[in-house]
């Protein structure tokens, strides 16, 4: 059970996972407020399906990459939220290293370091001063085990939020607050749509459970990590593939 009326932010809330993370927590009771930028009418439709199904979504204006675009983020969030998840991901681009352009890095390393970092900054001390509160990122299976090749720049910006999430949780754990990640595998969503069925299958056929991961299994993953269940929970990368990888 959710103690109170807790608010969740989520950014990436119109992706194909972060529209079910989004609803999942508006399931679990969360007031969830959604943040993408450029596509406010997919969150006008998944704010209108939160309502529908009987939940609370406040789609929030905000490029998350832009000091300016936290402050607007901050200033709408009701203070202190219990939870926050980042979801938010560049483009997936399949180049050898020397192919790769520094911009594609930058890209990368912006959307999962430098904008949590600029959003955390924002809407942590509430989080301290209540002493309650829970974050998770969505990573990827790319950062357990021996990476993926031509994927460097997606990789590296991943595992680099990993070791920020590591070393926030063993800061804030005394605080109240916990940090943890999903890494999901392969998951059926636009982000993958282009690649090709025979590489599909082959990654189908590596994983113990027989089937690609869905949308759901994260965000089933995420309700857990937020959740009171997990209350001592902290500092955990939470592999989502269907033992794919085992740790």
């Amino acid at each position: 059970m959710l103690r109170g009326n807790p608010c969740a932010l989520i950014t990436g809330a119109a992706g194909g996972i972060g529209k079910v993370v989004s609803s999942r927590l508006a399931l679990d009771g969360f007031r969830v407020f959604l943040n993408d930028v450029g596509k406010q009418q997919e969150l006008a439709l998944l704010t209108t399906r939160i309502a529908d199904s009987g939940g609370c979504a406040v789609a929030v204006e905000g490029d998350i990459t832009q000091e300016a675009g936290c402050d607007v983020i901050a200033a709408t969030l009701q203070s202190p939220i219990q939870a926050f998840i980042h979801c938010a991901v560049a483009p997936l681009e399949e180049k050898w290293f020397l192919k790769t352009p520094v911009e594609h890095f930058n890209r990368q390393w912006e959307l999962a370091v430098r904008a949590p970092v600029c959003i955390l900054q924002r809407i942590l001390p509430p989080m301290i001063e209540a002493r309650r509160g829970a974050v998770v990122w969505v990573l990827t299976t790319a950062t357990i085990g021996a990476p993926p090749k031509q994927m460097s720049a997606y990789a590296s910006g991943k595992m680099a939020a990993l070791g920020l999430m590591r070393c926030l949780a063993a800061e804030y754990a005394s605080k109240g607050i916990r940090f943890n990640a999903v890494s999901p595998g392969f998951t059926e969503t636009p982000l993958t749509a282009t690649t090709p069925a025979e590489v599909r299958e082959l990654y189908r056929k590596a994983i113990p459970m027989g089937r690609l991961a869905s949308p759901e299994d994260t965000a089933s993953a995420v309700s857990y990590l937020v959740s009171e269940g997990s209350a001592f929970v902290t500092g955990v990368n939470l592999p989502v593939c269907g033992g794919a990888v085992m740790l």
